[in-house]
């Protein structure tokens, strides 16, 4: 079975049990910062591959880091590490997250710039972007992107808003080349 199934299963069981007893929000901020955790620290991947350490090895290593997480956030990662499915952790953590902000009526999206966007600016462009989604709350997140030669790319969902000098330059391109 594909992560992404695996995923899918183990995601949506989690966002119910999470529902039915009302820790969505506290539950989808832990899964947030243990998918952070994992992704600044690859070593610990590696670790919880390795297969010369035992299943109880790398539970004790997920028991010590981990001790301070909702049982739900600690008993998924046991689960997945029990099952031989550490490798599908960040996309459970999708799934679920995905699921959550539905219900809870959240919108995430992500601010593409070349340089960190102070508090002002991303401020600014929450209100910009709220007006956009309705009576969702957007979440505002930036990520650099030296590739760019300036501007901002603005993903909400599958939508993204294009206004990098890149694109604006290849509108002229386009324009020019139809003269």
């Amino acid at each position: 079975m594909s992560d992404f199934q695996v995923a899918g299963r183990y995601g949506s069981a989690l966002f119910q049990l999470a529902k039915e007893k009302e820790v969505l929000s506290r539950v989808s901020e832990e899964l947030t910062t243990v998918k952070s955790v994992f992704e600044s620290l690859p070593e610990l991947q590696a670790i919880l591959a390795h297969p010369r350490l035992s299943k109880s090895e790398k539970r004790a290593l997920l028991q010590d880091g981990f001790s301070a997480m909702h049982d739900y956030v600690k008993n998924t990662l046991y689960v997945l590490n029990d099952r031989d499915r550490m490798a599908a952790l960040p996309y459970v953590i999708d799934e679920f997250v995905a699921l959550a902000n539905e219900a809870l009526g959240i919108e995430e999206a992500t601010v593409y710039s070349v340089r960190a966007l102070t508090d002002e600016e991303l401020q600014a462009i929450t209100s910009k972007f709220q007006a956009k989604i309705g009576d969702r709350e957007l979440r505002v997140k930036n990520e650099t992107d030296k590739d760019m030669l300036g501007g901002l790319i603005v993903r909400i969902g599958d939508t993204v808003y294009d206004g990098s000098v890149r694109n604006q330059l290849k509108k002229l391109e386009r324009q020019i080349m139809s003269v």
